[in-house]
């Protein structure tokens, strides 16, 4: 949709009382009076906008009140009914979506799946763990 190019319809200028409130759409039933308490806040992986609430694409993120959609923020798991972070220690797969836990020999402290490095190694946890004095590992992905 191209905003700047959204109008108010002739025909629906009670939509159009939530224009000037970023954030909000228009929400009323048949026996309410047309007052500006008629502007809802947007909810949660929505995006409102001139008065109307759109659903964002399932790669996209909104918390609630946003007259735009994001980009899934990294680590984070977006479908259309909510984003949420990765649990602690997990890597996000962008092919599937889904959240994994972290493997032995990586490393997931930004909820991406990394190998750890030569000299390191790892138990699958939030970071690489150095080798200890008089040990080395030249490979990496190494576990202990």
């Amino acid at each position: 949709i191209d905003w700047d190019d959204v109008a108010c319809i002739p025909d629906n200028d009670d939509v159009c009382q939530c224009i000037d409130i970023p954030g909000t759409y228009f929400d009323r039933n048949e026996t309410d009076a047309i007052t500006e308490s008629n502007c809802i806040w947007c909810d949660a992986s929505f995006a409102c906008r001139a008065g109307v609430q759109f659903k964002c694409a399932a790669d996209q993120m909104s918390h609630g009140q946003q007259e735009r959609c994001m980009p899934c923020i990294d680590g984070w798991r977006c479908t259309f009914e909510q984003a949420l972070p990765c649990p602690y220690n997990h890597w996000i797969n962008h092919v599937d979506n889904e959240c994994y836990d972290c493997l032995p020999g990586h490393e997931c402290g930004e909820r991406e799946l990394l190998a750890c490095w030569a000299g390191t190694y790892g138990h699958g946890g939030y970071e690489c763990i150095l080798c200890k004095p008089g040990t080395f590992t030249n490979t990496s992905g190494m576990r202990f």
